[in-house]
């Protein structure tokens, strides 16, 4: 049931969200709960829609590049101060 999606499938089981994330199984269903992982119920099924899974993603990576640039800057600055006497 939980195969490698063909490239017409629109989502994924919550299971194949957490392999792709490298999480468990309860791991990925608490996240589902918590609303951290983006789900849809349809019926008694919960699926994660790929469209919004990889946006996910796309965010969560330019947030820690972005963040990873600020410590850099602020490392920079810091290192550009003399220290105090």
């Amino acid at each position: 049931m939980d195969e490698m999606p063909n490239q017409h499938q629109v989502t994924i089981s919550v299971p194949e969200a957490g392999r792709r994330l490298g999480i468990g199984r309860n791991t990925a269903y608490e996240a589902a709960r918590q609303g951290q992982l983006p789900t849809l119920r349809i019926g008694k099924r919960l699926v994660v829609p790929l469209v919004a899974f990889e946006q996910m993603l796309a965010v969560q990576s330019k947030s820690q590049i972005v963040a990873a640039e600020l410590m850099r800057r602020l490392q920079r600055e810091g290192a550009d101060k003399p220290e105090p006497a």
